[in-house]
């Protein structure tokens, strides 16, 4: 065999050593793939997560899906359902509902691949704020106000939408949401949203104490719900002498 021959060989040879001793994941890895990235994840930070909503995960490229689900954790833990609208986007869904008032660590780690085999380069990190408690912004007249007229209307407003924008007709169909005791004759609606008004149709007694309750599981439209009742008191007038009969 010529000198020639024999450097060929052990070129050849060395070449196939190296090559059987490459992990089949460097092989399986084009030589210019890139490491994945999550680009997009929904909801925002500072944006309730609804009871039912799908949080949306979605990454730069092509990802192998057994590993996604392999690298995702969520403490406190919550059973989800992995379902991928295609091929880089990702949606968790509650089995049941996501825990209400609560925050959510929620991580990928680099065990998520792409389907090109390639790692993520760093875990990803983030929070879920599930969705809090209806609250009452304001109310009126203010607790414990006295002097109240015994014509004024008594307003709520709650910190998010709580009715749908309807027709007139349907209107009938909305909540109710107040308990006033002694009972008033008068009607309540819906003034927008999230504003309900009760005007009496009747004047209120003098003089009198009126305890209004909002009803516990009253549920706003983006699924938060009035925990437990809301209840203030207020004092209307006392009455007022108009005129005496034979005058003196």
């Amino acid at each position: 065999m010529s000198r020639k021959s024999l450097l060929f060989s052990l070129i050849a040879l060395t070449a196939l050593l190296t090559l059987s001793l490459s992990t089949p994941d460097a092989l399986a890895q084009p030589p210019d793939a890139l490491p994945p990235q999550v680009i997009d994840i929904w909801p925002l930070p500072g944006v309730e997560l609804t009871p039912i909503e799908p949080v949306a995960i979605t990454f730069d490229q092509p990802m192998d899906q057994g590993s996604v689900r392999s690298a995702f954790t969520l403490d406190p833990r919550v059973a989800v359902d992995f379902v991928w609208v295609d091929d880089r986007t990702l949606n968790l869904t509650p089995m049941d509902e996501w825990p209400r008032d609560l925050v959510l660590a929620a991580a990928i780690n680099t065990g998520a691949r792409s389907q090109d085999g390639v790692a993520l380069r760093d875990a990803v990190r983030f929070d879920l704020q599930t969705i809090r408690p209806l609250q009452v912004a304001d109310v009126t007249p203010a607790p414990g106000t006295e002097g109240v007229d015994i014509d004024a209307r008594i307003v709520v407003s709650f910190d998010r939408p709580v009715v749908p924008l309807v027709s007139t007709v349907d209107l009938a169909d909305l909540p109710d949401p107040l308990n006033i005791k002694p009972p008033v004759a008068g009607t309540g609606e819906w003034i927008n949203t999230s504003l309900y008004a009760f005007t009496p149709t009747e004047p209120m007694g003098g003089s009198t104490t009126y305890t209004v309750t909002l009803r516990e599981g009253l549920t706003s439209v983006d699924g938060a719900r009035l925990d437990e009742p809301f209840e203030w008191a207020f004092v209307t007038l006392p009455p007022e002498v108009l005129s005496v009969t034979p005058n003196a």
